[in-house]
């Protein structure tokens, strides 16, 4: 976005030609008289464009005179741009201490630039991991989790895929029926004598405890098991990937858009 002014403050202009032109010699020019002006520009790779420093400068002609210019830096990265947001009571949790007695809310939250750019993306996921455990995944940026015990840290992890490919078409389902086939017997006349057999019955009892903490670990194991199953019936990946303290190699698919953020998080008897 550029945005120009006179030295009075005054932002109408008779006539204005802007000319952009990145340190790779790719240049987009416009007229008008507006005083803002917006550019949209990707820098794909598939293009040459490589993770980086990049630089635009912005010319402003009046009159076919040049009236002023502005440089601006930015960097261009492999990854989605973002933070991990911790929520609890409702509210933002800044540091990394929260409660056991409630859930814990994780919240990808992406840079307006890069939320826009996936907003038009028919699948986004997020795969969530707790000390290198997947626990399942989202159609979206948020994944709820409880931490019972106290004093413990925990390390979340999240990996985000997103695919601009559009979503498969269902294929139709079709019924065939048959016609019964019905087939004349002879007239006879057959008596059977039936068997009963009793089977004695049997009646085990028997007492097992859970731990709570146990109980909810299995419960979102079997989510989590539930969940893979599922995205095993999109187009979006083949294998649930693994990552664990950013340390594991996921090769990238050139026609998807990645994102990982984590947060380390200290349980805390509240």
């Amino acid at each position: 976005m550029v945005s120009i002014y006179k030295s009075g403050g005054d932002c109408r202009f008779e006539q204005l030609s802007l000319r952009t032109e990145d340190n790779k010699s790719r240049e987009l020019s416009t007229k008008g008289s507006d005083a803002v002006s917006y550019w949209d520009v990707s820098y794909p790779s598939s293009k040459g464009y490589v993770p980086g420093p990049y630089e635009v400068e912005v010319t402003v002609y009046t009159s076919w005179f040049t009236s002023v210019s502005a440089k601006s830096q930015f960097k261009l990265t492999e990854t989605l741009n973002g933070g991990l947001n911790v929520i609890q009571s409702g509210k933002t949790v800044a540091g990394p201490f929260i409660s056991n007695a409630e859930g814990v809310k994780h919240e990808v939250v992406l840079s307006s630039p890069d939320f826009e750019y996936i907003s038009r993306a028919p699948q986004v996921y997020s795969f969530w991991y707790v000390d290198c455990v997947y626990y399942g995944f989202s159609e979206g940026y948020d994944f709820t989790f409880n931490y019972p015990l106290e004093e413990k840290t925990h390390n979340v992890e999240v990996l985000m895929m997103v695919s601009f490919e559009p979503l498969p078409t269902p294929e139709p389902s079709t019924t065939t029926t048959v016609a019964p086939t019905t087939t004349g017997a002879p007239n006879s006349t057959t008596t059977t004598t039936p068997t009963t057999t009793t089977a004695a019955s049997t009646t085990t009892t028997s007492t097992s405890t859970t731990s709570p903490t146990t109980t909810m670990m299995k419960n979102m194991n079997a989510k989590g098991a539930l969940m893979t199953k599922q995205l095993l019936t999109t187009n979006l990946i083949a294998d649930v990937p693994y990552i664990c303290m950013n340390s594991s190699i996921i090769p990238p698919d050139p026609k998807k858009t990645y994102g990982y953020f984590s947060r380390q998080l200290e349980v805390k008897g509240w």
